[in-house]
């Protein structure tokens, strides 16, 4: 699919993927397994941002960017990558904006939320209600087990944006932090997060089978 094809139906969710406020780090392509199933028969990181799994019949890559607009970006070489002319819109509520395989050729998905670029393939398996699974963790709030503490919080504003330092105080191998700021722009620099805008902030450490820890604090007041 020509990059200028698909950035003409990326440009119009660029804005609101920004505005979302959300942003992921640590995001591995295993954390969230198909229906019925739990430890992948292969799993690996390729670079530290980019992770592959595979279960059975379905093989999930993700890839985690510095920013919605970055991921998006990546998605359009993605997609210019791929063999197929045309590649037709997934479902709209599927990410913030998806991409499949037409139904004449081995299935497929490439979707983006946040700053996380997420692919699907399959030989002969629908791949969309995993899809589903995985963009399901990955926009929600947490809402069961959570408790505030375990994170060092640090937040310094200056006149155009503020830095955020995110420590967990323990070590995880499995979980990852989820970073919520509604109308606010985020990116990762470094190792540390940059937002633009003002507003509340909740970062969030999740790991399967543990509580989920709490930090939050107010963006843009100096």
């Amino acid at each position: 699919m020509r990059m200028d094809k698909a950035m003409n139906a990326i440009d119009p969710v660029v804005a609101g993927a920004r505005a979302e406020g959300l942003l992921i780090l640590g995001f591995n392509a295993w954390i969230v397994a198909p229906d019925g199933m739990n430890t992948p028969d292969v799993r690996e990181t390729i670079v530290p941002v980019r992770t592959r799994a595979l279960w059975a019949d379905q093989r999930v890559t993700t890839t985690e960017l510095e920013s919605s607009e970055a991921a998006l970006h990546s998605l359009a070489l993605e997609l210019d990558a791929n063999q197929l002319s045309e590649l037709p819109l997934g479902p709209t509520d599927l990410g913030n904006v998806s991409f499949v395989h037409p139904d004449r050729v081995a299935p497929a998905v490439f979707f983006v939320r946040a700053n996380v670029l997420v692919t699907i393939t399959s030989r002969n398996t629908d791949v969309l209600p995993l899809a589903y699974r995985i963009d399901a963790e990955l926009r929600a709030r947490p809402q069961d087990n959570v408790r505030e503490g375990g994170i060092d919080l640090q937040v310094q504003p200056d006149a155009k944006q503020t830095t955020i330092s995110i420590k967990p105080q323990w070590r995880f191998d499995e979980g990852y932090v989820k970073v919520i700021a509604k109308g606010v722009a985020l990116a990762k620099a470094g190792k540390e997060v940059v937002a633009e805008g003002k507003g509340p902030i909740e970062v969030f450490v999740v790991e399967k089978g543990r509580e989920t820890y709490l930090a939050t604090a107010a963006l843009g007041t100096l």
